[in-house]
């Protein structure tokens, strides 16, 4: 595939929204997907019969309180490790094309799944929340996973901020194109996308957890909308190195259909190991 060679007098900036939008989808999926595998290898290991879906898992028999921190835990700690790897190291940066792209928006999202588990601990949901109540950490250890989920969000804006400012140069609405119109377009079809999910899948699950999952696709990706309180500093002192997109990016729209088709089978099919 051709890639249009990148101008800095007149940017194409729908073409930036395309890409960056599909990037966006198809990145937070496969980290769901990845992060979710966390939680069903670690219950299989465990040796609880542990259910596969596209949004959540379930474990079968007996857990001891230990057995639930750990099964809980296993999904925030592989989005932990798999961000930190895929933020700091960006092989696919001199090439500077959609595969660049894909790759940040799955390590950040990956990095902010984890860090919103922290945020809403002290609220008795999510991960963390259930790790803490299985452990009987109490108030004070919700409190302490809340500030660091705090200081972790506004870590991960500034460092994507970096990222935006490569790519845009001294021009915000470039810079609002690969990050904030975005992510308005793509969080209304997360969240729609979950509800259909939901609606279809035979895993029974509370009022409030299918609220956490339906806003997931928020938490998991506001670094972005928030980069811009960072932006106002980077922009035009930062080397610019702008990306080579294709007129439309095909192998990542690919790529999404494929990963929606994966959710609707993981709905109905929900394979079992352990």
């Amino acid at each position: 595939m051709d890639l249009a060679p990148a101008t800095e007098t007149a940017p194409d900036y729908r073409r930036v929204v395309l890409a960056s939008v599909f990037a966006l989808l198809l990145g937070s999926a496969i980290t769901v997907l990845i992060h979710e595998c966390g939680h069903w290898v670690a219950g299989a290991l465990l040796g609880n019969p542990s259910t596969l879906y596209s949004f959540a898992v379930s474990h079968a028999g007996e857990m001891t309180p230990q057995a639930v921190a750990i099964a809980a835990l296993a999904g925030p700690a592989v989005s932990l490790v798999l961000g930190l790897l895929m933020t700091y190291w960006t092989p696919l940066r001199a090439r500077g094309g959609t595969a660049h792209l894909l790759w940040l928006w799955v390590g950040f999202t990956s990095l902010q799944e984890a860090v919103a588990y922290l945020v809403i601990t002290p609220f008795g949901a999510g991960d963390t929340a259930v790790a803490n109540d299985a452990l009987g950490g109490g108030f004070i250890a919700a409190m302490v996973a809340l500030a660091l989920g705090i200081l972790g969000m506004f870590w991960q804006a500034r460092r994507f901020a970096g990222h935006v400012a490569r790519f845009a140069g001294e021009d915000l609405r470039l810079a609002r194109s690969y990050a904030w119109f975005p992510w308005l377009i793509a969080i209304g079809w997360m969240v729609a996308v979950q509800i259909v999910m939901l609606s279809i899948t035979p895993m029974t699950s509370t009022l409030g957890e299918k609220i956490i999952i339906a806003i997931a696709s928020i938490a998991m990706t506001v670094f972005a909308p928030m980069s811009f309180i960072f932006l106002g500093k980077l922009l035009g002192d930062t080397p610019v190195e702008p990306l080579r997109l294709p007129p439309f990016p095909t192998g990542l729209a690919i790529g999404y259909a494929l990963m929606l088709i994966l959710g609707v089978v993981l709905a109905f099919a929900a394979p079992t190991i352990g």
